[in-house]
């Protein structure tokens, strides 16, 4: 056998090796031996159901009220036709929250794919093309990381004026150069492997070898990192929406308005805060869990 005959062959089973370990049938088992990655599933699976049926498990219209039933200070509690109570507007409260997840879900997912998609764009590029392009992207990229995310977004949504559309660019935005750095990372280390070399031997393009080859093996950490970043979209949101900077239409519910909103009723109707807060810290902590879940199914040299 020639010398190249062998070094084929390595690279063949080099390659067997890494699209065995990420077989999904493997990726799915250790998934369900995870006892964590379960219950994140189950947590984002409720989280997720509430919010495509949410027509259809809200009691009551969410924009209507019956002022008649609150008086200054005071919101009727919970009853049998309010299982949640009555907020400061007479809205059902339980309505608003249910609604509110969708609110959550879109923002959440959103901004993580227009982050995630031009962090993937900027990423790429640099990792491919490497020299003065790769300095340029990610020197901007460190200035984006220099400013907090939270400072970043605030200073983003006020700009843009308080809506829904504008809290998920804000936030899509301060997550573009997370996943640049993840994915230049990434490839940078993809690009010395030996199926690489392969590919450019063979006289394969720059950008066939980074398309065809390289990106299917960087998704993985990509995609634990959106898994993780979608509860610290929510939770941003919330923040956002906190400070007055979120969705101004009041048919539109989220939690973080919902908190701001029942701030001055905390000593006398603290469901009204509460239950919103909950749902901000479930939400949070299933999409956390399920992220670390994957990233022990995807990476088994991570596993403890």
């Amino acid at each position: 056998m020639s010398l190249s005959d062998a070094e084929a062959r390595r690279v063949a089973l080099e390659t067997q090796r890494d699209d065995h370990a990420q077989r999904p049938g493997l990726v799915w088992r250790r998934l369900r031996r995870s006892p964590g990655a379960i219950a994140g599933a189950a947590l984002v699976g409720l989280f997720v159901a509430v919010a495509l049926f949410a027509p259809v498990l809200a009691p009551h219209d969410v924009s209507r009220s019956d002022l008649s039933r609150v008086r200054p200070g005071v919101v009727p509690g919970p009853s049998a036709a309010h299982p949640l109570g009555l907020d400061q507007q007479g809205r059902d409260e339980l309505s608003r929250l249910v609604y509110g997840a969708r609110s959550s879900l879109v923002i959440g997912v959103s901004s993580v794919a227009l982050g995630a998609l031009i962090g993937g764009i900027i990423g790429s590029v640099a990792g491919a093309f490497g020299g003065w392009v790769e300095t340029v992207a990610m020197r901007l990229m460190d200035v984006m990381l220099a400013i907090p995310g939270l400072l970043f977004a605030v200073a983003l949504a006020a700009l843009l004026g308080p809506s829904l559309l504008s809290v998920m660019i804000a936030i899509g935005v301060g997550g573009v150069p997370v996943v640049a750095r993840l994915l230049r990372g990434a490839i940078v280390v993809e690009r010395e492997k030996l199926y690489v070399d392969a590919a450019r031997a063979v006289g394969a393009r720059r950008w066939r070898i980074v398309t065809r080859h390289i990106l299917p093996n960087t998704l993985a950490p990509v995609l634990v990192a959106a898994t993780l970043a979608i509860g610290g979209a929510i939770l941003t949101a919330a923040g956002l929406s906190f400070l007055g900077l979120g969705p101004n239409d009041p048919s539109i519910p989220e939690w973080g308005k919902m908190l701001a909103e029942s701030e001055r009723l905390l000593e006398t109707s603290p469901q009204l805060v509460f239950f919103p807060g909950a749902a901000i810290l479930l939400s949070v902590l299933g999409f956390n869990l399920l992220s670390d879940g994957l990233r022990d199914a995807l990476d088994p040299k991570q596993r403890r």
